[in-house]
């Protein structure tokens, strides 16, 4: 998105999931121009939430994703409904009510991966964990022991 609006901002006015939700929706056109100061704002703020969430990806981060998406979520939904029930609000256009339906959208589908994936680390947790308190039982070590032991292998992200 921050690309689209660096390179030609009037493009984005002029596709066809703009023109068409915007009608249904009886939103006003938004417009966009490539002399608006703004832009720069906007695209800057785009870059960095992107290199942000660049970052966390690449370090396996998987606690920032589970607390940011449902919450960027619940924003993005709040926003979008603000901007469609609101029409002496500013943002009361089909450039507003589409950019946050894409992101209510996207972060809905990447809550459903984490999730996902949070489901499958704790399986692989609880069948880890009970193959080593049946070894431990079969070897006579302290249940407690393992239990300290374990905690202190497994990396932050990787407990339940």
């Amino acid at each position: 998105m921050a690309f689209l609006l660096a390179r030609d901002p009037v493009a984005i006015t002029q596709q066809p999931l703009v023109i068409v939700v915007g009608q249904a929706m009886t939103l006003k056109a938004g417009t966009m121009s490539s002399n608006n100061e703004t832009n720069s704002l906007i695209i800057t703020g785009l870059v960095l939430l992107g290199v942000t969430d660049l970052v966390q990806l690449g370090v396996k981060n998987w606690k920032y994703f589970e607390g940011v998406l449902p919450l960027r979520l619940v924003i993005s939904f709040a926003l979008g409904a603000w901007v469609y029930y609101k029409p002496s609000s500013i943002l009361h256009n089909d450039l507003a009510f589409i950019f946050l339906f894409v992101e209510m959208w996207f972060h809905f589908v990447l809550y459903n991966f984490v999730r996902q994936e949070k489901d499958e680390r704790k399986k692989r947790f609880e069948e880890r964990l009970e193959q080593e308190l049946l070894k431990a039982q079969q070897d006579g070590v302290d249940v407690d022991t393992l239990a300290k032991k374990l905690q202190k292998e497994l990396p932050e992200h990787m407990l339940p």
